[in-house]
């Protein structure tokens, strides 16, 4: 459930439902959280349809109960909807501007980056090249790679290889999913581009703790999207609780420097052109 709270125009497709609430009735913000609560969820679980993809449809939404509290109580929960919205946007902002001073201390202009895609099509290297990378694909050799490369050479005060910092690094394993279970599981499309969605892990049997050791996270473990369209994405897990990595999540634990910030220079520009 999503809420649609902004003023330009736009349009939704065929698998989407659009809910417009009687404002005298129910907040529509209260209804949002209503909406999402496990209250509401077991009996969407309930009234879908279907073997693999379940459906739903109009004659069963129109059957979904939902809790009418006091006008006060819903107004309680609306401004703390509205505060949460509020701290997001300004973690984005922060989050970005933490990226800009990076890129900026490394000397890194997206401009530059801009120029070398669109105006540099030619970039000579020497079997030297071939025989220390092992890659043959153009791909490999763009002219923003270098580009990056040589900045971050130049300004930053030192600079590490992984296999230097780390005391661990693999993948984790295909899970076997419980939805009762107690142990949660971290797959890529829980690696966000800022944050890890820790509200919608999987789950899985606490046992699985003991059987799979190589897919155990603990805390300051770097995670990272290793297939798919957004790969590279990088996060650091920053909760005491259990958790299992799938197999298409890299689980990175180092030593000696910072996990926050190892992990925040992965997933800026300078990481995603490297990965």
């Amino acid at each position: 459930y999503l809420v649609y709270n902004i003023s330009e125009n736009a349009t939704f497709n065929q698998r989407v439902f659009r809910l417009r609430f009687n404002k005298n009735l129910v907040s529509p913000l209260f209804a949002f959280i209503a909406l999402k609560s496990k209250f509401v969820r077991f009996q969407i679980e309930r009234l879908g349809r279907g073997n693999n993809q379940l459906n739903l449809n109009i004659p069963e939404l129109n059957q979904i109960k939902i809790p009418i509290l006091t006008i006060t109580f819903q107004q309680k929960i609306e401004e703390l909807v509205k505060a949460a919205y509020t701290t997001q946007e300004t973690s984005k902002k922060l989050y970005q501007a933490a990226e800009n001073l990076l890129l900026a201390e490394l000397g890194i202009d997206e401009k530059t980056f801009q120029v070398a895609d669109n105006e540099v099509v030619v970039n000579e290297k020497s079997f030297r090249d071939f025989e220390n990378s092992w890659r043959l694909d153009a791909e490999y050799y763009q002219p923003k790679y270098d580009l990056a490369d040589e900045a971050a050479q130049k300004n930053a005060h030192y600079i590490k290889y992984i296999n230097e910092i780390s005391v661990h690094n693999a993948r984790g394993l295909q899970p076997i999913y419980d939805e009762n279970g107690t142990l949660d599981i971290i797959n890529s499309r829980h690696i966000l581009e800022q944050e890890l969605d820790y509200q919608n892990f999987e789950k899985t049997h606490a046992s699985f703790w003991e059987t799979q050791e190589r897919a155990r996270i603990y805390k300051n473990d770097i995670l990272t999207y290793t297939t798919g369209a957004n790969i590279g994405r990088t996060q650091v897990y920053s909760s005491q609780e259990r958790a299992l990595a799938s197999n298409h999540v890299n689980i990175l634990r180092i030593k000696e420097e910072n996990p926050v910030y190892v992990a925040f220079v992965l997933n800026s520009k300078i990481g995603r052109l490297q990965t």
